[in-house]
């Protein structure tokens, strides 16, 4: 438990410099929502779920369906302390606010051991209806979401086999395209992402796609409505192209081969993008870190 308050210590001393460091721009949402979920799963890792439950729920009254997981994970946090009506009230909110992968419902490793448990019943009973509300609640045309999903599934399909890069480039070329069109019209909608992405070769140039989308995500972030890492892996990319060398441990799990620049204020980096530190990844997803990185100092409150 000493372990837990250090490193939530960390956590708070962590969403202050933050805000400290975003101080002269616009704090947005996710500036307040994302060091909660950070708190939350660092209690949820070392089995404090009653903790974990609070801060899931005081981000929730900041974001109320940002993301499945985090959803996900104040669900069974809830099914630990035997709160199972509230687990069961958040299951079937993380359905209907962003319909996530049946799949991933249905394996969700947080909920395996109170799969018995009747709630589960009564969810499969209503998941139809709990999608189709989500459908209901879209601020865009369910055709267009169904859209997006073709494009994305033919961007996959592309690059299936020995495709020659010709047919590639086609395809990435007609989908950004409409990409721009729907964007336009209805604002960015996240499951494009992969679209997007496939455009990072030519990210930073003058040409169509970054004239439209740049100032677009800029805007987007300056009025709060977009975290502040957006860029980070697009940045990231760009560093490794040019130098073999990355600025934010994007690509933690190839540290040997593109090496960290400036280890020594990585942390400082990321939380200017609205990051957590490293140390955050190996508590929670066990990532391996860097033998270089110093990250016993940064969890002392």
């Amino acid at each position: 438990m000493r372990q837990l308050n250090q490193v939530i210590n960390g956590i708070i001393c962590w969403s202050i410099l933050i805000l400290f460091i975003g101080c002269s721009e616009k704090i947005n949402k996710f500036d307040k929502y994302d060091p909660l979920i950070w708190s939350a799963m660092l209690a949820y890792e070392e089995g404090d779920y009653q903790t974990a439950l609070a801060d899931f729920e005081k981000a929730f009254e900041i974001i109320p369906n940002e993301l499945e997981n985090d959803i996900f994970h104040a669900a069974a946090s809830a099914l630990r302390v035997g709160k199972e009506d509230l687990a069961e009230q958040l299951i079937r909110t993380a359905i209907s606010g962003t319909n996530p992968s049946k799949n991933y419902y249905t394996n969700f490793h947080g909920f395996v051991r109170f799969k018995d448990k009747p709630l589960f019943a009564a969810i499969e009973k209503d998941y139809e209806q709990l999608v189709a509300q989500y459908y209901r609640d879209l601020p865009y045309p369910k055709e267009i979401e169904d859209e997006i999903k073709e494009l994305v599934k033919k961007d996959q399909q592309v690059r299936l086999g020995n495709k020659e890069w010709s047919e590639i480039a086609k395809v990435d070329s007609a989908n950004i395209a409409r990409l721009i069109e729907i964007t336009n019209q209805y604002g960015w909608i996240d499951k494009a992402g992969m679209i997007l992405w496939h455009q990072r070769g030519t990210y930073g140039e003058n040409n169509e796609v970054w004239n439209y989308f740049k100032p677009f995500f800029d805007k987007e972030m300056a009025e709060g409505r977009l975290r502040k890492d957006f860029w980070v892996m697009y940045d990231e990319e760009k560093s490794i192209i040019n130098s073999k060398t990355q600025n934010y441990g994007g690509y933690l799990s190839q540290f040997e081969q593109f090496p960290i620049n400036d280890i020594d204020n990585i942390d400082k980096r990321r939380a200017e993008k609205g990051m957590p530190p490293l140390w955050y990844l190996h508590k929670v997803y066990g990532r391996n870190l860097p033998p270089n990185y110093k990250w016993t100092e940064k969890v002392k409150g």
